[in-house]
């Protein structure tokens, strides 16, 4: 059937403004209304139009050909040749050209696609949000609204019961433009980090694994203390970290006291409030001086060393992974040596109510599935990434084909077959830079192997701890009007809270000072900073 394109026009003064993206003309907005009775093929198939089928995994009668761009990390082997890729192709009967940017400089790369405008006709992941909102603006993209509610069941059944995720991928104008990749699994994204001590020591000194704050740093001058005898060496470490980094930094120890600080990747310290609506900086609440003042006692007392304010990832990977274990607790996403280490809830402290781990925002990444308007299959390119929603297939996307990677069981749940990750991803299956769509449903029907099954053991443990994620700020795109003023705002604000709260943990000080402190903030643009944060938040709230 003939498609019906719909223009809409946005103003010269806009469009005069955008570079990378700066066509000038709009992209029409699809719809497959029916100019008469449906069509048929030969077997009684239903078809949207003379080629595209309305439902299964055979989307096209003849061959067609779509560019695909994608730009991953350099662990994902070639789209082009690996085994899921080419079933995909084989049963939508769909050719996908894919330009796969996995080596070099790929931010460059993708970069060069926006600047010279040179699109394909559908982008998987690689697309900043910037990139993706300039090219909203000038009209090259098509909305996919419409598709979703017609052609795509899988994702519309999602979007519909998950009105949180359909916010997120809703742009300012009321339209979604792209879809994400979906991995609501709580053992890979429910927490950010395990909380891990060294139980060899603790038997070898008989001692339990710390339940409050206090005996966590008397477990810690217990290792100090017998360093060098049994197991324990001379240069043994007690406590370890990445200082307010996202991965493996003290933001747990903080959390442990009540204090909801995220962490959400290295620049965000913002929180959602209890109530569900409100912005907070949890470096300002008062409640965080009581973990700053058991670090500055710990590390007065040798148990911090100071080489957490300055190690890089290489150096957090070369300790925390040594071949003979020198720490005695340290925070990490998966547990290198079972055989020595084991998770460890966040400890009680007297007066907290509600102790914490970090959660994170991989659940739901924006940016992975995008139309280009010269795409001239718009139908049967939403109809791919329903396809790829399929469950068994977007389960088989991240972990492997079955009967080699995975093994489906007759309850429909998933085994996770013992296999090198790497080696999966090189020669198998593209992993998380395509728009897979795993719910937290089937999350909770895989059992893992290796690695990830000593993790889900942990996160079955940290469930009552682990903090909702209606408590993070969302990752949204701040409008470019605020950009400058936002991120420059943001990245003083943060500079001076990891300096002085590095000298308190350091030298103490903190009550002293912390009057002072907030002066500080307030001559950095915090309250601006906040209300800026509000407004984007609220505006994200009224989609």
């Amino acid at each position: 059937m003939k498609k019906k394109l719909t223009v809409f026009m946005l103003g010269m003064s806009i469009l005069a403004g955008l570079t990378a993206c700066g066509k000038s003309e709009p992209a029409p907005a699809p719809s497959s209304e029916a100019s008469g009775e449906p069509v048929f093929d030969e077997s009684g198939a239903e078809m949207i139009d003379e080629n595209t089928y309305l439902t299964g995994d055979k989307i096209v009668k003849d061959p067609i050909t779509l560019r695909v761009d994608v730009s991953s990390g350099a662990l994902t082997g070639n789209l082009n040749t690996l085994t899921w890729v080419e079933q995909l192709e084989k049963d939508t009967n769909i050719d996908l050209d894919i330009n796969h940017m996995n080596s070099g400089d790929t931010n460059e790369q993708v970069s060069l696609i926006f600047n010279t405008q040179d699109y394909p006709d559908i982008f998987f992941g690689g697309p900043t949000p910037q990139q993706l909102n300039d090219c909203v603006e000038a009209g090259v993209l098509y909305p996919l609204d419409d598709l979703i509610e017609q052609y795509a069941p899988n994702w519309k059944k999602y979007l519909d019961e998950n009105p949180y995720v359909r916010k997120l991928i809703t742009y300012s104008d009321g339209h979604i433009y792209s879809l994400p990749c979906v991995r609501d699994e709580v053992v890979q994204n429910g927490i950010r980090d395990q909380w891990l001590i060294n139980k060899a020591w603790l038997d070898e000194l008989g001692l339990p694994v710390p339940a409050t704050d206090i005996e966590f740093v008397e477990t810690m001058q217990a290792f100090k203390d017998n360093a060098g005898k049994g197991s324990i060496p001379e240069g043994v470490i007690p406590y370890y970290f990445r200082y307010n980094y996202f991965i493996g930094s003290q933001l747990d120890f903080y959390a442990a006291y009540g204090v909801v600080v995220p962490g959400d990747r290295d620049t965000t310290y913002i929180s959602i409030g209890e109530d569900g609506k409100t912005a907070e900086y949890e470096f300002t609440n008062e409640d965080i001086k009581a973990p700053v003042k058991t670090l500055n006692d710990m590390y007065k007392r040798g148990l911090i060393p100071g080489s957490v304010f300055t190690d890089d990832w290489n150096e957090y990977l070369n300790k925390t992974r040594s071949e003979s274990a020198f720490i005695g607790s340290f925070h990490s996403f998966h547990n290198p040596n079972p055989d020595v280490y084991v998770a460890m809830p966040p400890f009680r402290v007297e007066g907290v109510e509600n102790s914490y781990i970090r959660s994170q925002l991989n659940q739901y990444a924006p940016g992975y599935f995008t139309i280009f308007k010269d795409n001239p299959y718009p139908e049967a390119s939403i109809r791919l990434a329903d396809v790829i929603a399929d469950p068994d297939r977007s389960i088989t996307g991240f972990y492997g084909t079955f009967g080699e990677y995975l093994e489906k069981q007759a309850d429909g749940t998933y085994l996770q077959l013992p296999q090198e990750a790497d080696s999966q991803m090189k020669e198998n299956c593209p992993g998380n830079c395509i728009p897979l769509l795993i719910t937290a449903e089937m999350g909770d029907k895989i059992t893992y192997d290796g690695a990830l099954k000593v993790r889900q053991d942990a996160v079955e443990m940290y469930k009552p701890y682990i903090l909702p994620v209606e408590r993070l700020y969302p990752r949204l795109l701040i409008p470019q009007e605020d950009q400058t003023e936002f991120n420059e705002l943001q990245n003083n604000i943060n500079d001076l809270s990891k300096q002085q709260f590095a000298l308190w943990i350091t030298e103490g000080g903190i009550d002293k000072g912390w009057d002072a402190y907030l002066k500080d903030l307030e001559m950095a643009g915090l309250p601006r900073y906040m209300e800026l944060s509000q407004k984007f938040f609220d505006d994200f709230n009224q989609r």
